[in-house]
């Protein structure tokens, strides 16, 4: 049980996503809770859920097209997932805050790099947005349809870096991390 816990929380945490960010719903109860896809928040919130829950189909209506072998870096089912922890789930998704950017805003990358919001990213059918306290900005682009579709590759190349030095440091060519001593 402690191992599936475990499991679970890791998965949370590889979406980058904070739990201090959710907010409660207090009207209503989570299997009420709707996710709009009529915007580039609610759509961005959908995408979290999806890749929180290894849900393909999710995954697939929110994000813009990608190689199947891309997709499987975000389709992984957490273990010991039960139908209320995807309703807290989903809950927590709904209600995590969306900081909509503007041209020129600054955003510092984990490493120390910065980016700075173009022009040509904030338009009508483009915005750059930052779910609760995710470490990368995500870019969304409005369809003719009207939907908004969320630009996944960052989150897949981060996933593919994690996916690499795991291998290697199981591998012994990296060492784990040493946290420093005051002494």
């Amino acid at each position: 049980m402690a191992k599936q816990q475990a499991a679970l929380i890791l998965a949370l945490l590889s979406t980058s996503m904070a739990w201090s960010q959710a907010t409660e719903s207090k009207s209503k109860p989570a299997e009420d809770v709707r996710i709009s896809r009529n915007s580039p928040e609610g759509t961005l919130r959908l995408f979290t859920l999806g890749v929180m829950l290894g849900n393909e189909k999710l995954i697939r209506a929110t994000m813009l097209p990608v190689p199947d072998k891309d997709l499987a870096f975000l389709v992984k089912k957490p273990e010991g997932l039960t139908a209320e922890k995807a309703k807290a789930m989903k809950e927590m998704c709904a209600g995590l805050k969306v900081k909509s950017l503007k041209v020129g805003d600054k955003f510092k990358l984990p490493g120390g790099n910065e980016i700075v919001v173009k022009d040509e990213e904030v338009t009508g059918k483009t915005k750059v947005l930052v779910l609760g306290d995710a470490p990368i900005p995500t870019r969304m682009y409005k369809a003719k349809n009207g939907f908004w579709w969320v630009d996944g590759s960052p989150t897949i190349a981060a996933r593919k870096a994690a996916a690499k030095h795991k291998k290697n440091r199981e591998a012994g060519k990296i060492e784990p991390a040493s946290i420093p001593s005051d002494s």
